[in-house]
């Protein structure tokens, strides 16, 4: 199958291409699973329920028919044709399904009602059983289609089921998700008591499958195409996953990959090696309703986030670190060697004002995060905090961040909305802040706060280069105090103003040191040295 990665100087082409001929799925066939593999039953669109016996010479017509023959380490194997399913095929663990690429097609005219999962045509679903474990399914769901031709609400539904892999799969045109992955809501916001292990969802095409509005309880939320929650080293890899424009009434859309039902709960999680895209829409409007994001997170600790192609932005919501689920995490969040492209469909203004488009947005409480060797071009902001509880043990460092500019007024902005709050080991280091020569606009780098004061300690900004900005390549205002504040060895180019920092009476342990001005020689020279730092995982 193709996975939909590429370079980035090929990005906007794959997109194009994805748009406007989708994605092949897998070859036909039945990979080997291994050991644990026993029979194959055979399905088929001119097979009979009556007469056939599930094998590749008498398939069976119907899914349902071949699961009440199943046992735990058969696969059922769907033929080509299309399959119109009546009512939602549960899948028992330990049983997979697999078909034959694009040519096998799952499709419903029935399941058009959102009902939590319930209406999905696919569901892998398991009771808590007595010692609140969850069920092991050891099972695959891969080779298939899912279309939802625009009226079906859900393709896949995934619930307290351990080990089970997604793959190789078409999944598009769900009107409200298109994969559902979670643990048990606890009903409070709290972390569910056990959470599903062992999932993995990769080298699947997902277009067009979520959306933006009330369920059938009357919330109003954006949905997830790949929505999740209360999952622990679960993987995402080799995905194309897309939200593009849609057309007529309900044409708001939500999120191409969410962590939030059940406010998230993702631990241990890695998503690398994926095309992520949330096309033709502002960054903020009524119609559109909310940012653009391509990733959304809460509540989540030991997530790495690599190697991704993404359009749109990373918001990433309550990173903590600490012990949940019984394993110790020593970081929130590690994102590294992404790189960033930003919507090529023009902003619509909301009152008047084209709102910013960033790359990476922290939120509510930021804990133990390192982003660094990310690629950032195009973007009116490389970084932006809104945050509300505090920003800890934070490190941007080593990242390009080109051509930024725009209406968002900073390169990278921290705006937090609390009082009281705190900013601890806040280190911005080695990276190149460049924005467009044809268009210098904004501020630097700012610190600050939007409403309520913030108090810091030990805050570092050092080793960037920033250049082709309007007013002053960096501001700290609207603090309390900072014990420890290091500015030194930055340079700065064409930029429209001085380092501003106000009342540098609260302000103890402080250190300006050769900071300088560059000419044209030594900016480019620092601007390839930064440029030339690698951007892959080693």
């Amino acid at each position: 199958m193709r996975k939909g990665k590429t370079a980035v100087l090929a990005l906007m082409a794959l997109v194009v291409l994805c748009l406007l001929s989708g994605a092949a799925a897998g070859e036909a066939g039945t990979p080997d699973y291994g050991e644990n593999a026993q029979r194959t039953l055979y399905v088929s669109v001119s097979g009979s329920d009556d007469t056939g016996d599930g094998t590749l010479s008498s398939p069976w017509k119907t899914p349902g028919r071949a699961i009440l023959a199943a046992a735990a380490g058969d696969t059922i194997h769907l033929g080509a044709g299309t399959y119109d399913v009546a009512s939602p095929i549960e899948l028992p663990p330990g049983v997979s399904l697999e078909g034959e690429g694009e040519r096998t097609v799952l499709t419903s005219e029935a399941l058009t009602e959102e009902m939590g999962g319930q209406n999905a045509l696919l569901r892998l679903v398991s009771p808590l059983d007595g010692s609140g474990a969850k069920t092991d399914g050891s099972q695959h769901v891969s080779f298939l289609r899912f279309d939802g031709a625009g009226i079906a609400t859900q393709a896949i539904e995934i619930q307290n089921r351990c080990n089970v892999a997604v793959h190789d799969c078409v999944i598009e045109n769900f009107v409200h998700v298109g994969v559902g992955w979670r643990a048990t809501d606890t009903g409070d916001g709290t972390p569910p008591a056990e959470y599903v292990t062992g999932g993995r969802f990769y080298g699947n095409y997902m277009k067009d499958n979520s959306f933006y509005g009330p369920d059938a309880w009357g919330t109003v939320y954006g949905r997830g195409a790949l929505f999740c929650g209360g999952l622990k080293d679960f993987e995402i890899y080799g995905n194309t996953i897309i939200e593009d424009c849609r057309t007529g009434a309900d044409g708001k859309r939500g999120v191409p990959v969410k962590f939030w039902y059940y406010t998230g709960w993702m631990l241990g999680c890695r998503i690398h090696d994926n095309v992520i895209c949330r096309l033709g829409s502002p960054t903020f409007s009524t119609d559109e309703a909310g940012w653009a994001f391509a990733l959304e997170s809460a509540y989540h600790s030991g997530m790495e986030i690599y190697d991704n192609d993404f359009i749109g932005a990373v918001d990433l919501n309550d990173s903590l670190c600490g012990t949940f689920g019984g394993t110790e995490y020593e970081y929130a969040t590690w994102l590294h060697g992404n790189r960033f492209a930003p919507d090529p469909t023009p902003k619509q203004a909301f009152g008047g004002v084209s709102y910013e488009e960033t790359a990476i947005i922290l939120e509510h409480r930021t804990e133990r995060t390192l982003i660094e060797r990310n690629r950032i071009s195009g973007y009116n902001q490389a970084l932006y905090f809104n945050v509300r509880e505090g920003v800890y043990d934070f490190t941007f460092r080593n990242n390009i961040c080109v051509s930024l500019g725009g209406d968002a007024g900073s390169m990278l902005r921290m705006d937090g909305h609390g009082s009281g709050m705190q900013v601890v080991n806040f280190r911005v280091t080695d990276n190149l802040f460049e924005g467009d020569p044809s268009a210098m606009n904004g501020f630097g780098l700012i610190v600050s706060q939007e409403m309520g004061p913030w108090a810091g300690r030990d805050i570092v900004i050092s080793g960037n280069a920033v250049g082709y900005t309007l007013w002053s390549w960096l501001v700290i205002d609207g603090y309390t105090s900072i014990d420890g504040l290091t500015v030194r060895d930055n340079i700065r180019f064409e930029t429209g103003g001085e380092y501003l920092l106000f009342s540098e009476n609260s302000v103890t342990g402080y250190a300006f040191l050769e900071n300088e001005e560059a000419d044209a020689a030594e900016w480019n020279a620092r601007r390839e040295e930064l440029d030339s730092m690698p951007d892959r995982r080693s």
